[in-house]
């Protein structure tokens, strides 16, 4: 992969406030990070192509058993980590642009 390391951080950050549906936390910084041009979607990371399938291997990954994900005070697992990556990628798609 050729992602920044803080642009993974970034972005896994969003997809943990939509993990625990704080949509409000998100609102509050899409504005740090449109302003450091941090990407807040697949689609910023260009991988707007991935499916569904795609979507959940990279669940899987980041959900392994010795992933730091698993130092999060409840319980994370792939289902509802690609739950929540597509349901980031719809709620910024769905935001009026500026």
């Amino acid at each position: 992969h050729h992602f920044l390391h803080g642009h993974k951080v970034a972005y896994g950050i969003m997809v943990q406030l939509a993990y625990e549906k704080k949509w409000a936390e998100i609102d509050n910084l899409i504005p740090f990070y449109e302003h450091l041009d941090i990407p807040q979607s697949l689609s910023d990371l260009h991988l707007d192509r991935l499916d569904a399938e795609d979507i959940m291997e990279i669940a899987r990954l980041s959900t392994k058993p010795e992933a730091p994900v698993h130092g999060l005070p409840y319980e994370v697992t792939a289902g509802l980590m690609a739950e929540a990556i597509q349901a980031l990628d719809k709620y910024m798609a769905n935001l009026p642009k500026l």
